[in-house]
């Protein structure tokens, strides 16, 4: 919802696909499916959030890394991008509703 704003087909900028918003070299790697239905595509955003969580251990580091990516989360601190700042916010904000 937050990611994609419920539209199924949605592309961002960088190309990222989805209602989950995945990169497509991420969703290839964990999904056969297609990144266009709701279910694959939910499906491997969340086993990609999952991954992350594990290696990173905490929700605000692993929404870093599932938008800036993994490589930019170093010694437990989050990229210092505005836009990475602003997803953890706003995916938190509406987890805490």
């Amino acid at each position: 919802d937050v990611e994609s704003k419920r539209r199924q087909f949605a592309i961002s900028r960088t190309g990222a696909m989805g209602l989950m918003q995945v990169m497509p070299t991420t969703f290839y790697y964990i999904s056969g499916g297609d990144p266009f239905l709701a279910a694959d595509n939910i499906e491997a955003g969340v086993k990609y959030f999952s991954r992350q969580l594990k290696k990173f251990g905490t929700p605000e580091l692993a929404l870093a890394a599932y938008n800036a990516g993994p490589q930019r989360v170093n010694d437990g601190k989050a990229p210092v991008f505005g836009e990475t700042k602003q997803h953890i916010k706003r995916i938190l904000s509406v987890y805490n509703q």
